[in-house]
């Protein structure tokens, strides 16, 4: 994260990380690095500094460092410069960078699936819009299997119906009022399957599309 801040304090005021005093505030998480400057800093080179985190950090999948819509590991993987906005992946549509939620098989792990060999269990699908809408499954006997030719030779998640694979998307996206969405699918079942749905916490089911 990034901010800024005006304060006048006594030159022996104690400055302090990870708490406040009267009354304390103690943060409750990690802190990996922090740089303060004396000055605010113009828009590139903002976006610089935040190359540079993202990418020291292996925060690449889900920061977008110059605003343009895309992630900092899509733009590496597509040719086109993360720090430079107008610079678009190539061999992509730019409305791309406009999608609330983006699963793309040849790239599960945001590293072009560098991390996956052919048969591994998907314990999570890193979404590739900037909206960070992970589809995740923990439970080990539920989660689908990486086939990297499984479809037309190309890579696939493969769901088995009879195992009742699934992943599950944040609730966020899902209360969107409007969804259009655009898939790559084939069927190894002739019976009705669901593609993607939303359901209540009870388990009744609100919205359902599939064949």
């Amino acid at each position: 994260g990034s901010g800024s801040v005006v304060v006048a304090t006594p030159a022996d005021a104690e400055n302090i990380i990870g708490n406040q005093s009267s009354p304390t505030q103690p943060l409750d998480g990690e802190i990996s690095e922090i740089i303060i400057f004396d000055s605010a800093l113009d828009d590139q080179k903002i976006i610089d500094i935040q190359n540079y985190l993202s990418n020291k950090w292996n925060l690449t999948t889900t920061v977008d460092s110059d605003g343009d819509g895309f992630t900092d590991a899509v733009e590496q993987l597509k040719g086109s410069v993360p720090t430079d906005n107008n610079s678009i992946p190539t061999g992509i549509p730019p409305v791309l960078g406009q999608a609330k939620l983006w699963l793309d098989a040849s790239n599960i792990d945001g590293d072009n699936n560098s991390s996956l060999s052919d048969g591994d269990a998907v314990s999570e699908w890193k979404d590739l819009s900037v909206n960070r809408n992970d589809a995740v499954q923990d439970t080990n006997s539920q989660q689908p299997t990486y086939e990297s030719t499984g479809f037309n030779g190309l890579p696939s998640v493969d769901f088995i119906r009879a195992n009742e694979n699934y992943v599950n998307v944040p609730n966020t996206l899902l209360s969107k009022p409007n969804l259009h969405y655009y898939t790559v699918i084939r069927s190894d079942s002739t019976s009705d399957q669901a593609v993607f749905s939303k359901h209540t916490d009870s388990g009744s089911n609100q919205l359902i599309t599939g064949f």
